[in-house]
């Protein structure tokens, strides 16, 4: 395997009550990861430990015998702790291998997660083309959007362009996860199984309590040709 992604759970105990509380969603960011490294003849894999109620202590047992190339890790700022927690375990699983820390709380916080001694890479921002130029094997230090470290330092690369038109991305790779499992919070769908999508990004807002811009302050918006195929993608194929 070159690259296996993990979504890291909400608890850190299998069996706690959060489950039955809160909504599945899945890891949209890492499913378009997916997709695009299997374009790219790359072999890869999703573990959403969210999606399947593990704990922190069940990761391990989840793991492949054989170590891949690159560890994947996502993570929000609710999630940062048990983020650092997964990386933790890979590392103690594979001393040798190469860990990418990205999402949301990497982005508003590059110089936090790059400290950590787990991390070898960091993905700022819209992080898919900084992502495949590491999978590429292209020169850190040429590759915009990252973070890394070199010489007992952690050194930020400039920031990556936007990507002006999201159509060339391609569908989530949806069949990496289990979709069985998804749901919206209690209450908000009409039956199952209830599925979002991402129809599209960037935000103008200046919301005090979030950071909605990290993925550009433009909205750029999916055709609806794209949309309408992911629906009846979803539709056919998972119900």
């Amino acid at each position: 395997m070159d690259i296996l992604f993990i979504n890291p759970p909400w608890y850190k105990d299998s069996g706690n009550i959060w489950k039955s509380v809160s909504a599945c969603v899945p890891p949209f960011g890492l499913a378009l990861l997916a997709a695009l490294a299997r374009e790219r003849g790359f072999l890869v894999s999703i573990l959403d430990c969210n999606a399947l109620q593990l704990g922190l202590d069940k990761i391990e047992g989840y793991l492949p015998d054989l170590p891949p190339r690159f560890i994947g890790i996502t993570a929000t700022t609710v999630l940062m702790e048990n983020a650092k927690e997964v990386a933790k375990i890979v590392k103690k699983k594979y001393p040798n291998i190469k860990i990418i820390m990205g999402g949301v709380h990497t982005s508003v916080a590059p110089e936090e997660v790059i400290s950590l001694p787990e991390v070898d890479y960091i993905v700022i921002g819209e992080g898919e083309y900084s992502f495949l130029d590491l999978l590429l094997n292209k020169p850190p230090e040429e590759i915009r959007g990252i973070g890394f470290k070199k010489n007992g330092k952690f050194l930020i690369n400039p920031p990556r362009e936007i990507i002006s038109d999201i159509n060339v991305l391609p569908m989530p790779a949806y069949e990496l996860l289990p979709m069985e499992k998804y749901y919206s919070a209690s209450g908000s769908y009409k039956r199952l199984p209830s599925l979002g999508i991402i129809t599209s990004r960037g935000c103008p807002g200046c919301c005090t309590f979030c950071k909605g811009n990290i993925l550009g302050e433009k909205i750029r918006f999916r055709r609806a040709e794209k949309i309408i195929e992911e629906i009846k993608y979803l539709q056919e194929n998972t119900g």
